[in-house]
């Protein structure tokens, strides 16, 4: 009995996380307006972080630039045709002296 209480909860508690996430992916995609490169952000950028890291850091123009490129560097699989677009979007819509 105690076995299939348990078990329950740890549902319960799955399902909870689940949900939770799924509303903080729905309400990070809603903090990036729409624009030229957004969709390259989703998938570029998602495959390491969450979109709620991109809108939590403060960064000015430059070092979203620098950013761009540290992460290229470090292997990020950014398209070579996207990343003036990456790079420009960021700089647009999330650097804090815009």
């Amino acid at each position: 009995m105690k076995l299939t209480s348990f078990r329950r909860l740890v549902q319960i508690f799955i399902f909870i996380l689940f949900s939770l996430s799924m509303q903080s992916g729905i309400h990070a995609q809603e903090a990036f307006p729409e624009g030229e490169g957004r969709q390259a952000i989703f998938v570029s950028c998602t495959q390491c972080h969450g979109l709620g890291h991109l809108t939590r850091v403060s960064l000015d123009s430059q070092q979203w630039e620098n950013a761009v490129y540290d992460m290229v560097a470090r292997g990020a699989a950014i398209d070579i045709n996207d990343l003036d677009t990456i790079k420009n979007y960021l700089i647009n819509n999330l650097a804090n002296d815009r």
